[in-house]
């Protein structure tokens, strides 16, 4: 009886560890991912947003540029296109 009580208490001891830890590194990537979106959106406000029709026009003044570029998405089952707004 005693046997099987103390290795109930070491198999609730170690859950119980392991769900902090996952607990821990679960906050602490949430965490990095909020910082990261943050950056990530901070960076993106000097990116120049262009037409999707001046990209087409001219898509080597774009070449190796980051750029914001607006269109609208249409899906069919039949067909994928893009269009200028």
């Amino acid at each position: 009886m005693q046997r099987l009580t103390l290795w109930l208490v070491i198999v609730l001891l170690s859950l119980a560890i392991v769900t902090g830890v996952v607990w821990l590194v679960c906050s602490y990537s949430q965490s990095a991912r909020q910082k990261e979106n943050q950056s990530s959106t901070v960076s993106m406000s000097g990116v120049p947003t262009v037409v999707f029709c001046d990209l087409l026009a001219n898509p080597t003044a774009y070449d190796m540029k980051v750029i914001r570029v607006q269109a609208v998405l249409v899906v069919n089952q039949d067909y994928r296109a893009l269009y200028d707004p």
